[in-house]
């Protein structure tokens, strides 16, 4: 695929091995599968902020691994990343 603005819901279908019929039946239209990865990507960030809130006590460091979480987000699911901060 090429970005979010080349998707089709065709090349979707294809990509994860159903049919373009059965893609709708999860989502309306590519609108709907936008607004389901944002959600995940905004989810998985929020989780991983989470987890450095719990185990981490000082401020400083806190910070310093929210910073990280955010670079390794950002390097790692690039697309997502891309998707949720420019929506």
């Amino acid at each position: 695929l090429e970005g979010f603005k080349g998707l089709s819901m065709r090349a979707l279908a294809t990509a994860v091995g159903v049919t373009a019929p059965t893609l709708y039946d999860y989502f309306a239209n590519k609108e709907a599968v936008l607004d389901g990865l944002y959600l995940e990507g905004v989810r998985a960030l929020a989780d991983r902020y989470d987890e450095i809130l719990e185990s981490t006590e000082s401020g400083l460091e806190c910070s310093a691994d929210m910073a990280r979480g955010y670079r390794h987000f950002a390097l790692t699911q690039q697309e997502i990343f891309l998707l949720v901060f420019s929506r």
